[in-house]
């Protein structure tokens, strides 16, 4: 199985950790081709692909695609096909939005595996060759018919399905925070969320199997940290107490946080007081917008007193507290969004991330958008998070409106994020030149508060010390996992 090299970093592909565990009771040997682990270009996972595949002999090859790594799958797919016979397969979150277009686009392509995949891809391995009519989830030819047949349903007891095992993308040891996730999918209908990332419904997994989980890795890898990555973690306050108090008695004592926003109606005190104890460093909240005439057009759920109440918990609690926001979100203007900006500085958050709206297709903000404005960037060519969409002078703008021109949504990102301390440079470049580059920006963007922005990199060098998180150094892997 391949996991595609993409533009950055970008550390454990959970989902194939799920997917490779739990095919191994039906297939001979199992190998993954983490190149979205390493710093590798476009031609570099050609050659290491050809190596791999004459190396090991497949019988299939399969490769999970983001939106942002699809169109160099398909150039890989079409130079495999050149000395490989066997199944070609494709899933992962963007087969959900591509479908059958997977197909046309890619001739070589076998199949197309939408939805979560663990108990389909094994149904698949076991099959001959076009024997796939009765599996849920999967499109494929028949001759020169192309079959789609219906989803199945998603996973809902965890306990039949093995936890991801990263010693089969080649790895002996993990230094940045691990991954895992104590339930999947999300019930909301956030008018900006991608809606298939989440899988459907909120499902928890046993919290005894994420402990076990977390002990193998920390016994295998020897992690020193770990991330929540799951849409929802804090959906009911007293399963967050459970995790927290079920850390400590299995003796699990490492820092961790959750990488999605937390949400703010379902935040407790006892859950925040159960977090920092169990070591969690810090709380990260979905804001979105504080704009009242613009929230309610977001559809989260939940109110902006519900949002401020939350902080003020976590003040009272003195943890950090971090805020994401969105730049562009339906009926946003310039002026609403600068006033978001003002409104953000009076909540006293630690760190607060700024994102362009990227409208997801299904999603209220899609729908909306194509009424409204303008897209301009399809899924593979741009991508919500902020990191994955700009450059150090490039903004891909997704869309906009006759009221928030591109111009002017640029020129409000750039402001924005800088005066936020989230600061534009290349990581290619040396730290003297970083620095040049920081320095200019600042005095640009926000040179009254130059003392602000040199107590808050004091603040970003410290962090990055602590998780060690150097570019190229978030694995060992054992010798030959690339040659």
């Amino acid at each position: 199985m391949v996991d595609p090299p993409a533009n950055e970093l970008c550390g454990l592909n959970t989902g194939l950790g799920w997917l490779a565990a739990n095919i191994i009771p039906v297939v001979e040997t199992v190998k993954v081709l983490g190149l979205a682990n390493i710093i590798c270009d476009l031609d570099e996972g050609l050659r290491l692909l050809k190596n791999k595949v004459r190396q090991i002999q497949p019988d299939i090859v399969g490769f999970n695609i983001h939106c942002t790594t699809y169109q160099t799958t398909l150039v890989m797919i079409r130079a495999l096909r050149t000395y490989f016979d066997g199944l070609i397969v494709i899933g992962g979150p963007h087969t959900a939005y591509a479908n059958e277009s997977i197909m046309y686009d890619s001739p070589e392509t076998d199949l197309v595996v939408i939805g979560e995949a663990e108990v389909t891809f094994a149904e698949i391995c076991k099959r001959d060759v076009n024997q796939y009519h009765d599996i849920d989830g999967v499109i494929f030819r028949d001759e020169d018919t192309l079959i789609h047949n219906p989803l199945g349903k998603k996973t809902a007891d965890f306990t039949n399905l093995a936890f991801p095992d990263y010693r089969l993308f080649g790895i002996s040891k993990i230094h940045y925070p691990y991954p895992i996730a104590t339930s999947r999918g999300c019930p909301f209908k956030c008018c900006f969320c991608n809606p298939f990332m989440g899988g459907g419904g909120w499902r928890p997994r046993p919290l005894e199997d994420v402990f076990a989980e977390l002990n193998f890795a920390i016994e295998t890898f020897d992690i020193k940290s770990f991330k929540l990555v799951e849409p929802v973690f804090n959906l009911r306050p007293r399963r967050v107490v459970d995790f927290c108090r079920g850390l400590q008695e299995a003796g699990i004592r490492l820092p961790w946080f959750s990488a999605s926003g937390l949400r703010a109606d379902t935040l407790t005190a006892e859950s925040v007081k159960a977090m920092q104890q169990a070591g969690c460093t810090h709380v990260k909240i979905g804001v979105e917008t504080l704009v009242p005439k613009i929230f309610k057009h977001v559809n989260k759920g939940e109110s902006i007193a519900d949002i401020k109440r939350a902080i003020t918990i976590v003040k009272a609690a003195k943890m950090p507290i971090w805020g994401s926001f969105i730049i562009g979100l339906p009926h946003d203007t310039m002026d609403t969004t600068m006033l978001n900006f003002e409104l953000s500085k009076q909540l006293g958050m630690d760190f607060t991330e700024w994102s362009l709206l990227f409208p997801y297709p299904g999603t209220s903000a899609y729908e909306w958008m194509e009424q409204n404005g303008t897209i301009y960037h399809t899924i593979e060519t741009a991508h919500q998070a902020a990191q994955d969409s700009v450059s150090a002078d490039d903004v891909h703008v997704a869309c906009d409106t006759p009221e928030f021109p591109r111009a002017e949504r640029i020129k409000a990102y750039y402001a924005i994020n800088w005066k936020s301390g989230n600061y534009f440079f290349s990581m290619q470049d040396p730290d003297w030149k970083k620095a040049v580059t920081i320095l200019r920006g600042i005095l640009r963007y926000d040179p009254t508060r130059f003392l602000w922005h040199m107590r808050h990199i004091f603040k970003l060098l410290q962090m990055r010390s602590e998780r060690r998180n150097k570019a190229g150094a978030m694995f060992d892997f054992k010798e030959g996992t690339f040659s």
